[in-house]
């Protein structure tokens, strides 16, 4: 009788686990570069890519599997170097964000009330992107793409009403991006690797956690 608790506790504690391990990657920002840090700041979303090829089922577990890959794939260029390897991060997190969309649609469902913190959130990032526009030389059309990409993510997180801890995740994760657009295409700010690092990490470990629970709803 005790094995049960045990097995639905289990994706929580190794949440947390994720996300101690994020905060000790910023912890250890003061080092950077050291050896394998790149391996570091991988180990949450790998720990979310298991949790997900254990704990999810059918279409939903492939593609929250491709997600998470392709975030840690993300996070291992940024570590390397966020500048020159952006276009590379770029890519790989274009790869989560259509992963993440496709994978909430089954759940998401028309809120007119949310409609307003969605236009909100277009006419952020349309400012920010005319902030950035003159800076962004090459990468006008990616930067773009990746952002259509990350709104919509964002957007179908917000309408799925099951599960707070969806859109509160979605949220953080365009948080997260915005401040890197900030960070490298406007006004470079102090400790920026910590505080975008720190929204990220609790923005993937809470989108997990609301995958989770809504997939173990569908299964019953």
């Amino acid at each position: 009788m005790s094995a049960i608790p045990m097995q639905r506790d289990a994706p929580d504690r190794w949440l947390w686990f994720a996300m101690l391990v994020g905060l000790a990657y910023v912890a250890s920002l003061a080092w950077h570069p050291y050896p394998l840090s790149y391996a570091l700041k991988a180990v949450p979303a790998l720990t979310l890519c298991v949790l997900s090829a254990q704990r999810l089922h059918g279409r939903t577990r492939v593609l929250m599997v491709i997600a998470f890959i392709a975030a840690a794939g993300g996070d291992v260029f940024l570590d390397l170097d966020r500048t020159r390897y952006l276009p590379h991060g770029l890519g790989c997190f274009l790869v989560t964000q259509v992963a993440f969309t496709i994978a909430f649609l089954p759940w998401a469902r028309f809120t007119p009330s949310r409609v307003p913190h969605v236009l909100a959130l277009v006419a952020g990032e349309a400012t920010l992107l005319a902030f950035a526009w003159p800076n962004l030389g090459a990468m006008r059309v990616a930067v773009i793409v990746y952002l259509a990409a990350l709104l919509a993510m964002t957007v179908t997180a917000l309408m799925v009403r099951e599960s707070r801890w969806l859109g509160i995740g979605g949220l953080l994760f365009l948080v997260s991006d915005s401040l890197i657009g900030i960070n490298r295409f406007i006004a470079p700010f102090p400790a920026s690797t910590a505080i975008i690092v720190s929204i990220y990490v609790a923005s993937i470990v809470l989108i997990a956690r609301g995958v989770f629970g809504l997939d173990r709803g569908a299964a019953r």
